[in-house]
């Protein structure tokens, strides 16, 4: 499970988006376990409400700014759309059951595996650099509705099937060999 934090807690650093206030959390044998930015074990009951296998928590330059507005963010892309639907709701002092924005806080985003958990965490990031930016160059072309639902639905059924079923082979391996 270490391995497992470290290659998470890496690909943020190389994304910019590992702070001080980053927590991992995976659910292991033993229940949820969670971890700092520096790959400790600690406790937090802000993953509490969340039922995703890994969920993490931490903020970039865009997402720290832009979770003060208090607003949801909205896909403007197709691969936003895919991972989170039409928007991803901002909280304030709500436990959080899925990927949303922490009002004043940063970001909270879940996965199935690593692989996707880091993937959510860049683009909610972009999508917050998206809103802040598109204000200096004009308003924001954002989908609609009905395609997010169908674009989400196509990358649930179809194209993260492969990468949910690679993970779970590799599991099943290491853990066979251990």
């Amino acid at each position: 499970m270490r391995s497992m934090v470290e290659e998470i807690l890496k690909a943020l650093k190389n994304a910019n988006l590992l702070t001080e206030g980053t927590l991992v959390m995976i659910k292991g044998g033993f229940g949820k376990e969670v971890f700092n930015f520096a790959g400790e074990k600690v406790e937090s009951n802000l993953f509490a409400r969340i039922a995703a296998p890994f969920a993490l928590f931490t903020s970039g330059k865009y997402s720290s700014e832009y979770c003060k507005m208090g607003r949801a963010a909205h896909a403007a892309n197709d691969d936003a759309a895919m991972m989170f639907g039409s928007k991803v709701k901002c909280l304030k002092g709500k436990a959080p059951k899925t990927s949303c924005l922490l009002f004043n806080e940063g970001f909270l985003v879940v996965g199935r595996f690593p692989g996707e958990l880091v993937a959510a965490a860049i683009l909610l990031e972009k999508m917050c650099k998206a809103e802040i930016l598109s204000k200096k160059i004009g308003k924001i072309r954002r989908l609609p509705a009905f395609l997010c639902a169908i674009e989400r639905l196509a990358y649930l059924k179809i194209y993260s099937k492969k990468e949910k079923e690679n993970y779970d082979q590799g599991r099943r391996v290491a853990e066979a060999d251990n």
